[in-house]
């Protein structure tokens, strides 16, 4: 009866080891279906990281042309200013200058007129030329 009661044991035991390794066989089944799915999802992320690199990678190829255009337009720009004050340095001297000139015909508009009307200190004989 002891043997009966052992071997009933044993293969009670044995069914029991055979129904826990399926339930492992299901979980590992389960686990490797779950690590296939993470695997494939980590080369999505993989992927997605590689294509965010290489825009990553052109946005900063970008941005540095950016700033090369922004330093030219800079120069550009002040070289006109410096352009625009030499120009109206130049337009202030111009004004002056004509300022002058007018002074100067104002002057000698009225000295002539003057010498026309007579007035220059002299007097015009009669019967000179220019008399009537």
């Amino acid at each position: 009866m002891d043997l009966e009661r052992t071997m009933t044991f044993i293969v009670e035991q044995q069914a029991k080891f055979e129904a826990d390794i399926a339930k492992i066989n299901v979980s590992l089944t389960s686990l490797n279906e779950t690590a296939k799915s993470h695997n494939e999802a980590i080369r999505g992320l993989v992927e997605s990281s590689r294509v965010q690199g290489i825009q990553a990678e052109r946005n900063s190829e970008a941005i540095r042309d950016l700033v090369e255009v922004s330093r030219l337009q800079s120069e550009r720009v002040d070289r006109l200013d410096q352009g625009l004050a030499q120009m109206a340095e130049a337009e202030s001297r111009l004004t002056r200058a004509q300022e002058e000139t007018d002074r100067r015909l104002a002057d000698f508009v009225a000295q002539v007129s003057r010498y026309l009307a007579g007035g220059n200190g002299r007097k015009r004989r009669p019967g000179a030329p220019g008399t009537k």
